[in-house]
């Protein structure tokens, strides 16, 4: 298994011999103006996109959380193939349809496409009100044979759905969107440190990979925090010994 780190909450999977694109944003850096009601008012997506355009869309398949702009852009949807397999929530059908793409996957609880089993579990985008503004989000469990269970959580905050999902699929690895974004009058509606801590502490055995850092302006929370905090110390206090903050187009191999 291979995950390349591309941007934000974008990687490139190699998976049971499938090439699996995840939550694309394509827009080049400043596109787009400031998420609005945020902290700060820097332009979107705040770095370049460092990968190469081929590569993201030479893939067999886009495995999409829910389709807010900084999950799904507008770039994206101009230039992925349109017959591509597009998995998703059932509730985002709608709107990626009218995008104009044809082969469209939703995934009420659970199914099997290229040898690979894709369970959608639970995401809590917030709490409260906000929650509810910020809508439906998924997480999801990919498995096959001779591959590493991997648990992608999606847009979330730390919650008791999160220890059912570990506790019931038994991942390897978990792919962790954090950077606490949050509005300016909202409690974060992603995990913060703390929420990734909680994480780790669920079982510090498994294999943790933090990203959705850096790039749009409503995150607050950076890769040099999560440095800051996650020291070596804290890690062997806490028992983790696989942690990783990857920078963008960073390679990660797992056997």
């Amino acid at each position: 298994m291979k995950i390349l780190h591309v941007r934000h909450a974008t990687s490139l999977l190699t998976y049971a011999g499938s090439r699996i694109l995840t939550d694309p944003v394509f827009s080049e850096k400043e596109q787009y103006p400031p998420i609005p009601l945020t902290p700060n008012r820097r332009r979107n997506p705040l770095v370049d996109l460092n990968t190469p355009m081929d590569k993201l869309l030479d893939v067999d398949m886009v495995l999409s959380t829910h389709t807010h702009g900084d999950h799904f852009d507008d770039r994206a949807r101009e230039l992925l193939d349109k017959k591509i397999e597009l998995i998703c929530q059932p509730e985002d059908v709608k709107t990626l349809g009218s995008s104009g793409f044809q082969n469209i996957i939703p995934v009420d609880e659970s199914i099997t496409i290229r040898n690979i089993e894709i369970t959608r579990v639970k995401a809590h985008h917030g709490t409260g009100v906000t929650g509810e503004i910020m809508g439906p989000s998924s997480g999801y469990i990919l498995s096959s044979k001779n591959e590493p269970t991997l648990y992608i959580t999606g847009d979330t905050v730390f919650h008791e759905s999160i220890s059912e999902t570990i506790e019931k699929f038994h991942p390897d690895i978990l792919i962790i969107n954090a950077g606490s974004p949050k509005f300016l009058n909202s409690s974060h509606i992603v995990m913060n440190i703390i929420d990734v801590e909680e994480t780790l502490r669920i079982d510090p055995n498994l294999t943790f990979i933090i990203v959705h850092l850096d790039t749009f302006n409503h995150c607050i929370e950076t890769r040099e925090d999560l440095h800051e905090y996650f020291t070596p110390a804290r890690l062997a206090e806490i028992g983790v010994k696989k942690f990783f903050i990857p920078e963008d187009n960073e390679l990660l191999e797992f056997s």
